[in-house]
């Protein structure tokens, strides 16, 4: 018996129960991070909610995606057949600086899902407004 609680708690810790959306939010949030392997989550808050037509157009037209294909989506969002949503997750986390020295952080990961499913890859959500895409080519034009 205390075996198994053991490997729970070692699994939850792990992040091995944790959904898409919290995995791909702490890949792209790590990537960012002077130490990542020091990362160590203390909360977080998910939410979701519906995306509104105008909403929703900005996300088709950030897709790249084809005219045709967005004029599919829009189509199929207007006779209701597909219910796209922005998933949130706000995140509280210590993790070292430059210096090592601990410090709080707190991070907004949002994704745009046209079907309002979680995310497959941390690359397509954003942390405090970027991609990892855009992230990265801050970074390397401030050097």
């Amino acid at each position: 018996m205390m075996v198994a609680a053991g490997g729970a708690a070692f699994a939850y810790s792990t992040g091995y129960f944790d959904d898409d959306l919290t995995k791909s939010c702490e890949e792209a949030l790590r990537q960012r991070l002077k130490a990542p392997s020091q990362y160590k989550r203390i909360r977080m808050a998910r939410d979701s909610r519906g995306m509104t037509r105008d909403e929703f157009i900005v996300h088709l037209n950030a897709s790249g995606d084809a005219e045709s294909v967005r004029r599919f989506y829009l189509k199929s969002f207007d006779a209701k057949e597909i219910e796209p949503k922005i998933l949130s997750l706000a995140i509280e986390y210590d993790a070292p600086n430059s210096f090592g020295t601990m410090l709080r952080g707190y991070a907004d990961c949002t994704y745009g899902s046209t079907y309002g499913r979680d995310p497959a890859s941390y690359l397509f959500v954003k942390i405090d407004g970027k991609t990892s895409t855009e992230w990265l080519q801050g970074a390397i034009s401030s050097q």
